[in-house]
């Protein structure tokens, strides 16, 4: 008989408690891989339930609504959706149906949030070998390589994309356009909307949602048709498709850790007299010990004391966030005061939820549950209520210690929210000269604000619904704010990675 020693039958005992731990969340793995390849089908007698009760939340609390179209228009939309579903679909396909009928309201803050969908319904819908590894940027419907996580390295930088699984890239972009967000018929935003551009673990793309819901996988490859920058040569790869955690952690090994949320707010200055301040979102809530106040107020001291003659504030990629924070940039960059009543009224649809919708609503506005002091709103001519929000519309006079030279304000088609609005009062009043492209959002005015959170009971599929409705002071064009100085990016520049915004601003030295 074999007798081990005391330190042998230590290591024999750990090596049975790891094959048998591995052994386990194998089990776990392939259960939750199981999960998520079995499809979940939904009747459709309960989700006419479901549509029935968000139809009933859109038409009672979205002030919005009825902007860009009609009562009957809005009803004929869950009309035709209802009477398109089978006796079963699959939760994938209805999502995507439902996301198309949301996107006609032409409104960027209502949308099949994934941020707030339950937890199961994302993994089974996108927890999965979905991903597609390769990153681009679409430029007038046409899609152009940026990164590449797979292990094909000949599909370089800027390589145009012609097809993927045999579909070629135009059909693919008009069925992604159905879904695409936008504000009124501004559909400058939907390039950008569709690209492929953030791959941290955290975040969710439309592209990446929507791909594989209009044309599901066959297996776990993309079947890639490309033309590489210069070159002639249609060529066709396969690579790999991966979960959304495996491709943000080949993107970190090949191209370096993503920067941090606060780097997104930062300031260069350069020996020719010009400073870039980069913000690169106003979405700063969850920032711990972050003080807005107290960044700019640095920055501008800085700015002061190098004696910076021009000012290049990059506002690319963000798509809004805390309105305090536009308005704390432009109180440095102001010439005179900005008066609050020359930008525009807030309107709102309800004053107290109904109490049947309120078990699937969630919301930060509690006082929407007991109902709003009468002293908050007056009933306005377009059969809604004018909304007095307290402390929110005040002047913004120039601080006395606020920027003295030139600012150039860099935006394209990410600009929405509270970023739009910044740019176009940049426009409109003066204080900087808007250098890029045409944004999203809409002059006329946008939805947003405040939100109502809500979750069909069955599906259990959300969709956030806004709550006020911002509208211009004056009447307005139905675009987004056009660029004083236009910038077109090209192919090539994407190749050889050259910056065109900046290269408008050093022109004009």
């Amino acid at each position: 008989m074999l007798f081990l020693g005391f330190n042998a039958i230590l290591m024999f005992k750990r090596y049975l408690i790891l094959l048998f731990s591995l052994l386990f969340f194998q089990s776990l793995l392939a259960q939750s891989s199981e999960s998520i390849s079995n499809r979940k089908m939904l009747s459709r007698d309960s989700l006419l339930m479901d549509l029935s009760l968000l139809e009933t939340a859109l038409t009672e609390m979205h002030p919005g609504l009825y902007r860009y179209a009609s009562e009957k228009e809005v009803s004929q939309w869950f009309k035709s959706l209802r009477d398109s579903l089978p006796e079963t679909i699959w939760e994938g396909e209805f999502f995507a149906r439902l996301a198309q009928t949301i996107a006609k309201v032409r409104c960027g803050h209502t949308y099949l949030n994934p941020w707030n969908l339950t937890r199961s319904v994302r993994l089974r819908l996108f927890g999965g070998k979905t991903f597609f590894p390769i990153g681009f940027e679409i430029i007038d419907g046409k899609f152009y390589t940026t990164e590449n996580a797979s292990l094909n390295t000949d599909i370089k930088r800027a390589a145009e994309i012609l097809k993927i699984n045999d579909v070629p890239i135009t059909e693919i972009y008009a069925k992604l356009k159905t879904i695409a967000k936008t504000d009124g018929n501004n559909f400058a935003a939907v390039d950008h909307y569709l690209s492929l551009w953030n791959y941290e673990a955290s975040t969710w793309q439309a592209f990446d949602l929507y791909l594989q819901l209009f044309y599901p996988l066959k297996n776990d490859t993309f079947e890639v048709t490309y033309q590489n920058f210069g070159t002639s040569e249609t060529k066709i790869a396969k690579v790999k498709a991966q979960t959304k955690q495996e491709r943000a952690e080949k993107m970190i090994t090949k191209y370096g850790k993503a920067i941090t949320e606060k780097e997104l707010w930062k300031i260069e200055h350069f020996t020719s007299g010009t400073s870039i301040m980069r913000l690169g979102t106003f979405a700063t809530w969850k920032w711990k010990g972050f003080n807005a106040e107290k960044w700019f107020e640095t920055a501008f001291k800085e700015l002061d004391s190098l004696k910076v003659s021009k000012l290049v504030v990059d506002l690319r990629g963000n798509g809004g966030g805390l309105a305090i924070h536009r308005s704390q940039l432009a109180s440095y960059l102001v010439k005179d005061t900005l008066r609050c009543d020359k930008i525009g009224k807030v309107y709102i649809k309800i004053t107290k939820f109904n109490t049947e919708l309120l078990p699937y609503i969630e919301t930060y506005v509690e006082l929407l549950k007991a109902g709003l002091p009468e002293d908050l709103y007056s009933p306005s001519d377009n059969g809604l209520y004018e909304f007095f929000e307290p402390d929110v519309c005040s002047d913004i006079p120039p601080r006395p210690n606020g920027y003295k030279g030139e600012v150039f304000i860099l935006g394209n088609a990410s600009n929405v929210s509270a970023t739009f609005t910044l740019l176009d009062h940049a426009n409109r009043f003066g204080y900087g000269t808007f250098v890029g492209q045409t944004t999203g959002g809409n002059r006329q005015g946008i939805n947003g604000g405040e939100y109502a959170f809500f979750t069909m009971p069955y599906s259990k599929i959300e969709v956030d619904i806004p709550l006020k409705y911002f509208s211009s002071f004056t009447p307005q064009k139905d675009e987004g704010v056009q660029p004083k100085i236009p910038v077109k990016v090209t192919q090539k520049d994407i190749a050889v990675q050259n910056d065109p915004y900046l290269a408008k601003v050093k022109m004009m030295q």
